[in-house]
């Protein structure tokens, strides 16, 4: 079965691809760091921290990362009517088609 191509608006969620990664290895990730606060860019995680200031600062100072190029995600589970609302301009597709 060929997986959908899930588009967003590239201007509006620049990280969105870390988000959807998250989504795809949800499970695993839920495992293993459930309740923690984790950093994640390029489709891995950086560190997981106890409080989001923390992810914050240490994401920034310890691991460099400039903001805007990294998400932090809570793992825990969440009621699916709050996920984020893709509306904007410019649309692409995940692969970048």
């Amino acid at each position: 079965m060929e997986k959908d191509k899930i588009q967003y608006d590239a201007e509006k969620y620049p990280n969105f691809k870390e988000y959807l990664w998250f989504k795809e290895n949800e499970e695993e990730l839920m495992r293993r760091y459930y309740g923690r606060y984790i950093v994640i860019k390029d489709e891995k995680v950086m560190g997981d921290y106890g409080s989001w200031r923390l992810a914050w600062s240490q994401a920034v100072k310890q691991l460099e990362l400039k903001p805007g190029t990294f998400i932090i995600h809570l793992c825990v589970k969440r009621d699916p009517l709050r996920a984020p609302r893709l509306t904007g301009r410019k649309f692409i597709s995940v692969n970048g088609e």
